[in-house]
């Protein structure tokens, strides 16, 4: 299958970005990714311009999925300069993905 336009403008955001990206690795039907949506809202406002908040549906791009090795979802990289720098899977605590972005709790 090959990748939709959405998808190679995506990848181009991941590799061109000047600033750390939080990827979350998510689908419509994980029940664990929309109990996060409110704490990753809490997140994108707490980083403000410093770090720039993606939400990357594994169905609609899969070669991003594969590219980074995303097996469980929710999945959170820490992507700077293209490269994944930390990495969390599973339900997380806001104070986790804050510590995670480099930020207070």
């Amino acid at each position: 299958m090959g990748s939709s336009s959405h998808e190679d403008d995506l990848e181009a955001q991941i590799d061109a970005s000047e600033r750390p990206l939080l990827l979350e690795f998510t689908a419509p039907w994980c029940g664990a990714c929309r109990a996060m949506k409110p704490v990753l809202r809490d997140i994108a406002e707490d980083a403000g311009e410093g770090t720039s908040v993606i939400e990357v549906d594994v169905e609609q791009q899969e070669a991003i999925a594969l590219r980074f090795g995303v097996t469980t979802l929710p999945t959170y990289l820490l992507v700077v300069d293209g490269e994944e720098k930390a990495r969390l899977s599973g339900v997380q605590t806001r104070a986790r993905l804050s510590r995670l972005l480099g930020m207070r709790p």
